[in-house]
Order: C-alpha cells, then structure tokens, then sequence
C-alpha cells in the first residue's frame, strides 16, 4: 500500500506540472485533470488510513487504506474513474466507521474531532462521484486533511494543560470550516469566505496553544518538528488571508496560491515534521534525526514563496520556476530520510554500551 502512495503521490506531481505547461512524462498528461483527488484523496487518503490502522491495529481498519490503494489503481492503470470515486468513498466510510469506534474507547474531544474529519473525506468523494466536479468537492478534502491535523494537534496540547475555553474555541473552529466546506460543495453563497474565517482563526489557535511554540526552545528533532509546524501555521495564515480575498470563488486568480498554500504549505511541513514519527510507525524502519533535515524544509517554503510570487505578480516563468523546484523538494527529502534510515540501522547495529 506504502508503495501505491509513493507512485500516487509521484503521478500527481506530475500531473500538477503539466497542468502549468511544464514538460513531463506523456504517462502523466492524462491525469492532469485529477491532480487533486489523486494528491489528497489518493495519497494522503491511504497515509493517513494506514497510519489510523497501524494504531488501531483492527482487521477493519486495515481495509480503508487497501480499498483506497485499489481504486486508485482502478484509475491509474485503466483509467476507471468510476470505480476509484466508489472505492475511496468506501475506505473514507471504513474510516469513518473505525473512528466513531475509537470515540466509543476514548471519549475526547480530539477523537470527535478525527470522526469528523474521516467525514469529510468521504462527503467530499460523494460530491466528486454525483457532480464529476472535482473543485466543488476540494474543500472537503482539504477540511479532511486540516481537521485531522487539528484533532492530532489537539491530543496534545494535553500535555499543557489547555484551558476549556481555549478547547470550546478549537470546536468552534473545527466546525466552522466544516460548515464552510460543505456550504461550498453545495455552492452556497459566502461559504468560502466561512471557511477562511476558520482557516484564519485555526491558524491563530494553534500558534497560540500548541506546543510548538514551547518546543522551540528545545534542541535537536524536536525543535526541527516544531520548526516544521510553526512555518505550517504560517502558510495556513495565508490561505486563510487570501480567501478572504476570494481565493476560494470559482475563477479568481488567487486560488492557485491559496490551495497551494493550503496543500504544500501547510499539510506538507506537517509531513516533513511528522515523517519522522509516522514511517517508522508503518514501516518499522528506525530513522535517525540529522540538521540536513533543514534543507529540505526551507527548500519547500522558498519554492513555495516563489511559485505563489509567480503566480500572484502573473509571472509564469517565476511560477513554473517555484513549482518544479516544489517537486525536486519532495526527491530531496526522499534522499535525506534514506540517508536518516541507514544512519538509523547503523545506530541500531552498534553494540550497547554499559558502565
């Protein structure tokens, strides 16, 4: 399954690239128009599945990232549409299944809150299935995404103590976006500006009261993961800010930096911070901390800065420039978490000492 998330996660760049006139593979041309479903859906739907499985450790949870895994398969090799739209909507409804039965175990606040999420993901691939419109549904899956960082995030701000009038405003937020989301699919008036009321707002929140800003002053992978959600915040600040700006109302120019703030500014600093946590989860596969981390991060947010520069000042070469730059980013991280994978077995092999 990890293996179709890779090949998934690389069609999808691909064809997001050419979707910018950017020469690529003839493979990938065909699938520029799922860009999004095969990035959020597609990949993020089995990694975050698989992740939930792999804690929940249940034969039916296991069922959600291979359903998922299959339809997207469905759509790469023969180009089923149909079947892909009703297998992902089946694994985010195992998901979402697998959730509620997590709330049963532990009532909180942040399981509510990652039921919820699953939601998302599965109402927006029944607009994707009943519209064929892929935009009307993209804020679902990104309030998929976003709620589910939020839910995780909220677990632990445990450790701090979080004050219950700070958690009342995080459900006000979560729920906020939620009804944006949806009000969006549904092509209500003002819902993309109710979701970046809560994009704004949640960025605020989780500057405010997550750890990262405590974790800063710590040293090593967990001042680097702190580094990673703090930059994050910021892009979701953005996203928030332009669709104020109406971003998020069909055929503004500003969609493409707002999405991409959303999508590679935000949820892929969550990745590269929380890489380090998840892989070994899944794969059993120890990787070692190194400050080379570093170099990917800031290669992510420059590349970003300039594509969205690009695309903001309406000069293409900048974009293209910004967005191939994005991709090689992702090559360069791959090469930075082999390099931490074998320093870790290395570590790993070296006797133990005592004394």
């Amino acid at each position: 399954m990890f293996a179709v998330a890779v090949i998934t996660l690389l069609v999808g760049i691909f064809a997001g690239l050419s979707r910018l006139q950017i020469t690529v593979p003839d493979i990938s041309l065909q699938f520029a128009a799922f860009h999004g479903p095969l990035l959020i859906s597609g990949f993020f739907g089995v990694v975050i599945s698989l992740e939930r499985a792999v804690a929940v450790k249940t034969a039916t949870a296991y069922a959600a990232p291979v359903l998922n895994a299959v339809g997207t398969l469905l759509l790469l090799l023969f180009g089923i549409v149909a079947g892909a739209q009703l297998l992902a909507i089946a694994a985010a409804t195992v998901l979402t299944v697998v959730s509620l039965q997590l709330l049963r175990k532990v009532k909180a606040d942040f399981t509510v809150i990652l039921a919820g999420s699953a939601a998302c993901w599965s109402i927006g691939g029944m607009v994707w299935w009943f519209t064929n419109d892929t935009a009307r549904a993209t804020l679902l899956w990104f309030a998929f995404l976003i709620i589910t960082i939020a839910g995780e995030r909220l677990e632990l701000t445990r450790l701090l103590g979080t004050p219950q009038h700070a958690k009342r405003w995080c459900h006000a937020i979560v729920v906020t976006i939620m009804i944006g989301a949806l009000g969006y699919a549904l092509v209500l008036p003002g819902a993309g500006t109710l979701f970046s009321v809560g994009l704004t707002l949640l960025a605020a929140w989780l500057i405010r009261y997550d750890l990262a800003r405590h974790n800063m002053r710590q040293t090593g992978m967990t001042r680097y993961i702190a580094a990673c959600l703090l930059s994050g915040y910021g892009w979701l600040g953005l996203a928030g800010v332009l669709g104020l700006l109406g971003a998020f109302v069909p055929g503004s120019p500003l969609r493409d930096s707002a999405l991409h703030a959303l999508g590679l500014g935000f949820v892929m600093a969550m990745v590269f911070g929380h890489a380090l946590i998840i892989f070994p989860a899944i794969a059993r596969i120890k990787v070692a901390y190194h400050a080379a981390f570093y170099i990917p991060l800031a290669l992510l947010h420059g590349s970003l800065a300039l594509r969205v520069a690009g695309k903001v000042l309406d000069i293409t070469p900048l974009q293209q420039f910004g967005a191939v730059a994005n991709a090689l980013t992702f090559i360069f991280f791959a090469v930075v978490m082999v390099w931490g994978v074998r320093k870790g077995r290395n570590l790993s092999r070296r006797p133990a000492t005592h004394g």
